[in-house]
């Protein structure tokens, strides 16, 4: 007679040489199988021996060892008689009369519905079809566990207010729960092993089909609040989209089922963010007596508790023209100086306060991302920004200046270095939240709004080169680069910050700043910024011993570069000498330098 299967299990006899053994742990390819006498597995044995299921199966052919297979677990025969591939050899015997359990509750709800045993009506399924159905069968069933296992269910859970069940049954809710596992995973136990939900995806969903899904299930969790059903309507629509650019053979399907189970597994908390806006959903979860808290649970929201910071290569080319001699330029030699200045993408470093939305934090540099522009932008934060605003036009003030708690960042090298010294010169918490944009989701929004600002002028590079097409972006290049900052201010200040915000529940970021009621840290004055910083010294010449500043000489290698210009009047920013920094070791950092209308403009490189 063939073997009914290939390995051994927990529950398993094995007989050899008229003694009884049973498997008590799996190491790596064997099994370690322990002497039993009298019913009890001797721990302790020396008589133990080790049996691989190769080896197990050449014994039992040649007829040298006999194997009672689930010996030990009635409920392991119960199961093993369905024949539904359920893997039995790592589970024990509590477990498997657990499972058994659940596969007869849900069982006899089927047999139920379909109007078996002599049922005249049908259960319901809502939370009242299936309290009555639980109330009618939970003694039978108890009665059915005794007869097959020879013991009771052990009691309910301990529920602080709640009289404790002298014996285990499901409530109406964990019912349906177990029905629609036991459907998803073919109507086998297997749907209820122990950690099954977490083994792969075992409702063997397409990952193109998952993609979707996780994608359409994150706007559930926005404040256009969406049902389950709109969502499994885009989810659908999606698939069939796909579908038309694959063959008939290889088509796609999803059920309404699977998105709903996916959205339910979203974090409460999160949802709650979402459809409400983080402040609600922060006191709806925050205990008597604290402050109002983040997603996370972990810190108090209030204005400027966490600043947002990142920097973003602008889809739009201006004119790298000097601003003064531009100025001094007729209307038809500026026109000239357009067609034949070279073209650049300004790079803009922003900072966002997470609770109010607001900038507080602004630079925009010509060309790629650096620590100077970095610094520069941390820097606005502490100045009252309202001349900035009156000189770019502004209708309305910038007057948010305050010392934020803490800076989040990605670990670019724009946010490096000189960067993260200054931050923490400065007292500031510098986080890292990872590699993920979403976990700095506040400045990455923002950013959009930048596209369209971009939008308003001739020059866009577009995201890509197929929505680019044959558009001539550099030449089309209406805007110079020194007027990208000023028209940037007058954007923030006159539009976003006044325009109603969706993640505000539509109110601007201006207006939840001045209803905010949170004491600001003051920001740093004009020493803490000097020490933080550097002092920026003009009149300072670059002669053959360096630079001479309070009667300290300091040097750099690249001076060298800067000293051939010769031009008068040249000037740096300075950093004072820190405790243990050699004076010839120079002012903190390499100089970076342009030329300016017969200036040497020197500034401390980053």
């Amino acid at each position: 007679m063939p073997n009914k299967r290939l390995y051994l299990t927990l529950n398993d006899r094995v007989r050899r040489n008229g003694e009884c053994y049973r498997p008590a742990e799996r190491l790596e390819q064997a099994w370690v199988l322990m002497h039993v006498v009298d019913g009890e597995m001797l721990v302790d044995d020396d008589d133990a021996w080790h049996l691989t299921d190769k080896r197990q199966q050449e014994l039992r052919d040649a007829k040298v060892i006999a194997v009672d297979e689930n010996y030990f677990s009635a409920a392991g025969k119960d199961l093993a008689a369905r024949d539904d591939d359920l893997l039995l050899h790592d589970l024990t015997d509590a477990e498997l009369r657990t499972i058994a359990w659940k596969v007869e509750w849900c069982t006899r709800w089927n047999r139920a519905r379909a109007g078996l045993d002599g049922r005249d009506q049908k259960p319901a399924l809502t939370p009242k079809g299936l309290t009555a159905f639980i109330e009618g069968e939970r003694e039978a069933v108890h009665r059915w566990y005794i007869h097959r296992y020879r013991m009771p269910r052990p009691p309910g859970r301990d529920i602080v207010g709640l009289e404790r069940k002298t014996y285990d049954y499901p409530g109406p809710t964990t019912l349906r729960e177990w029905v629609a596992e036991y459907e998803d995973a073919g109507f086998r136990s297997s749907a209820f092993k122990p950690g099954y939900g977490r083994c792969g995806n075992r409702h063997q969903l397409d990952d193109r089909v998952l993609g979707i899904i996780m994608q359409r299930i994150e706007e559930y969790a926005s404040r256009g609040g969406p049902p389950k059903d709109n969502i499994f309507l885009d989810v659908d629509g999606d698939v069939e989209k796909l579908n038309k650019q694959l063959p008939k053979d290889a088509q796609l399907s999803v059920n309404e089922r699977a998105v709903r189970r996916r959205v339910n597994k979203m974090a409460p908390i999160i949802v709650d963010a979402g459809r409400l806006g983080p402040e609600v959903a922060g006191r709806k979860y925050t205990p008597v007596g604290e402050g109002l808290r983040t997603y996370d649970g972990l810190e108090v929201i209030e204005r400027m508790g966490r600043v947002e910071m990142d920097d973003w290569e602008m889809d739009l080319f201006s004119i790298l023209n000097d601003a003064e001699v531009y100025e001094t330029l007729t209307p038809e030699a500026r026109e000239a100086a357009r067609k034949v200045d070279p073209k650049v993408r300004c790079t803009a470093t922003a900072g966002i306060d997470v609770l109010t939305r607001c900038v507080v934090a602004l630079n925009v540099t010509p060309g790629k991302a650096s620590t100077m522009g970095s610094r520069r932008a941390l820097h606005s934060m502490f100045v009252d920004k309202s001349g900035w605003a009156k000189l770019a036009e502004a209708t309305s003030g910038w007057p948010m200046t305050a010392k934020p708690r803490e800076v989040a960042t990605d670990g670019g090298p724009a946010f490096e270095g000189e960067f993260r010294d200054t931050v923490r010169r400065l007292g500031i918490t510098h986080r890292y939240p990872g590699g993920n944009p979403t976990s700095r989701g506040h400045v990455e929004s923002f950013f959009k709004n930048f596209m369209r600002f971009c939008k308003m002028f001739t020059g866009q590079t577009f995201s890509n080169v197929v929505k680019r097409g044959d558009y001539e972006a550099e030449t089309l290049a209406s805007v110079m680069a020194h007027e990208i900052e000023l028209l940037l201010v007058r954007f923030i200040v006159d539009d976003y910050h006044r325009r109603p915000h969706p993640g505000l529940a539509d109110m601007s970021p201006l207006w939840v700043w001045e209803r905010s009621s949170n004491d600001l840290m003051p920001p740093p004055d004009e020493v803490q910024r000097h020490v933080a910083f550097g002092i920026r010294k003009r009149n300072l010449r670059i002669r053959a011993p360096g630079i001479t500043f309070m009667h300290v000489p300091y040097k750099h290698p690249k001076m060298g570069l800067l000293r051939p210009g010769r031009a008068p009047g040249p000037h740096r920013r300075h950093q004072p000498q820190r405790p243990g920094h050699h004076p010839g070791a120079g002012a903190g950092g390499s100089p970076a330098c342009h030329r300016r209308r017969g200036r040497l403009h020197g500034v401390q490189g980053g």
